[in-house]
């Protein structure tokens, strides 16, 4: 027997959902757009609501950044192609198109890949929704560092993408409950296979490429020593007076520059 109704049915998918669909989420979201279940309360979420009180700074750091220039606040952010709408940060200004600007708030410890990743399913559905060939994913890491990226259109993962959604769609629309699809690592493999341009550039798995291992292996056995090296000669540096030219000792020469920076040399005659 099914749950009682509780809410009217929301009627399309957005770029949140998006991500949900490509995540496998299925269940949750099924029960959300049927009415089964409120969707989460993100009133008390503080990542949720820091996002959207730093998103203007977000936006006039983004031009400052970038040097381009975003669309005044009149501009059309929300569309809709059937069963998807898109509603968009804001808008970038091309010479002759324009593009999709997604602004997010995240952790000081993540990363500009991590982030890139997550949100892509987002980010091509905003694109083809919209119809635009790129997205700038512009992101506050903590508070004390920013970065952005810029994504091209990726028509063979968004045939994916749409096929995916409409799949869910169909369940919907249908009323037929799904369960759970749980696919790990599944973004990144979709990303992989697509070879998705962040930037122009791409990303690829190594783990095959033996030359590339071999170094890698070489990286790892030298980080420590070579970090070790880098605290050692800070430390030699701060002993070293302020008025002092040349210091030698313990197999080491220290010497200052005309410009005043110190060096350290091994002193093979001392």
């Amino acid at each position: 027997m099914q749950p009682k109704r509780k809410v009217e049915r929301p009627k399309t998918i957005g770029g949140s959902d998006a991500i949900r669909i490509m995540e496998g989420d299925w269940h949750s979201l099924w029960l959300e757009k049927t009415g089964r279940a409120e969707p989460a309360d993100l009133t008390w979420v503080l990542p949720v609501q820091l996002g959207i009180l730093t998103e203007e700074l977000n936006k006039k750091w983004f031009e400052q950044e970038t040097g381009l220039s975003l669309l005044p606040k009149t501009a059309q952010l929300n569309f809709k192609d059937n069963f998807r709408h898109a509603s968009l940060d804001g808008i970038v200004k091309g010479s002759d198109k324009h593009f999709v600007l997604e602004c997010k708030h995240t952790n000081a410890n993540n990363t500009l890949d991590n982030v890139t990743r997550k949100y892509m399913p987002q980010l091509q559905h905003y694109m083809q929704v919209a119809t635009m060939d790129r997205a700038y994913l512009s992101v506050i890491f903590g508070n004390m560092r920013y970065e952005w990226c810029s994504i091209e259109k990726n028509y063979d993962y968004i045939t994916e993408l749409y096929d995916t959604e409409q799949t869910f769609w169909n369940l919907v629309e249908t009323e037929t409950e799904p369960e759970n699809i749980h696919n790990e690592n599944i973004l990144d493999k979709i990303i992989e296979k697509h070879n998705i341009k962040i930037n122009e550039m791409i990303s690829i798995d190594m783990g095959k490429n033996n030359e590339f291992v071999a170094n890698a292996a070489t990286w790892r056995e030298t980080k420590i020593p070579y970090d070790q090296h880098r605290a050692v000669s800070k430390i030699i540096k701060e002993i070293i007076p302020a008025n002092c030219r040349l210091a030698e000792g313990g197999g080491v020469k220290v010497s200052r520059t005309k410009a005043g920076n110190l060096t350290i040399k091994e002193n093979k005659g001392g």
